[in-house]
């Protein structure tokens, strides 16, 4: 998930991390942990390539990233929720033009109909002054 990069980015670096190797062939960043407090944490992508895992051996914790910034980095929230949501469409808009004169179909039938009858008493001649 190329869109949470940049969030990667920001929780490797406040945990003093490096770029170094690589997890299920994509890139990988050891990091300290924050939980225990080694240098044994790592940050990847997962095989299927959904989302980014951290894992700690020593402690045995091993946790998605959005979890890991919702515990210890609460001011990144908001970054992991733009990541997640990038599009936020207008809400309650008022089209365009005039919604008071709308027709209902069935006036919009009867006129019509209306105007064909109309136009055939023309064509036969049996137009009189109503």
């Amino acid at each position: 998930m190329n869109n949470q990069i940049n969030l990667v980015l920001s929780v490797a670096n406040r945990l003093k991390g490096t770029e170094k190797g690589t997890f299920n062939n994509s890139r990988k960043w050891e990091v300290n942990c924050p939980y225990c407090g080694r240098r044994s944490g790592m940050i990847g992508l997962v095989k299927t390539r959904d989302y980014y895992l951290y894992k700690c051996p020593a402690c045995e914790k091993s946790i998605s990233l959005k979890t890991l910034v919702k515990d210890k980095f609460p001011d990144l929230k908001k970054e992991l929720h733009q990541q997640e949501n990038p599009w936020h469409p207008i809400k309650n808009r008022v089209p365009r033009g005039s919604a008071k004169n709308k027709r209902s179909f069935k006036d919009k039938q009867e006129s019509r109909s209306l105007a064909q009858e109309i136009m055939m008493k023309g064509k036969i001649g049996n137009l009189s002054s109503q």
